[in-house]
Parts: C-alpha cells; sequence; structure tokens
C-alpha cells in the first residue's frame, strides 16, 4: 500500500469582491451588524470624479 504525498498549501488569503447597488447600506451591514473593520476606504477629492459625494470601497 502507498502513501499519498503531502502537499502543501499555497493560498495564504482569498478576498472576495461583492457587487452592491447601495454601497452605504452594504457598509453598515458589514461593519455595524456583522462587526466587520473597514480597513481602506476612498473617497475621491476631484470634484469630477466626486459628483454624487458618495463613498467608493
Amino acid at each position: 500500500m502507498t502513501s499519498a504525498p503531502i502537499t502543501s498549501v499555497n493560498v495564504k488569503q482569498a478576498v472576495p469582491f461583492f457587487s452592491v447597488t447601495n454601497v452605504e447600506a452594504s457598509l453598515r451591514f458589514y461593519v455595524d451588524g456583522l462587526g466587520f473593520t473597514m480597513k481602506h476606504s476612498w473617497i475621491p477629492d476631484r470634484a469630477e470624479d466626486n459628483q454624487d459625494g458618495r463613498i467608493r470601497c
């Protein structure tokens, strides 16, 4: 009987991307509801990139 070869794991991190229609509501759900923390955010500083004043994550 032969032994199965030992393999090593090469995945260190998995980062899912979710398509949502309302970023603010999604942030409240994950941060306030589930207790996640937001490490990074981006709010465009040019007026033409931030016409609606909404957060981009």
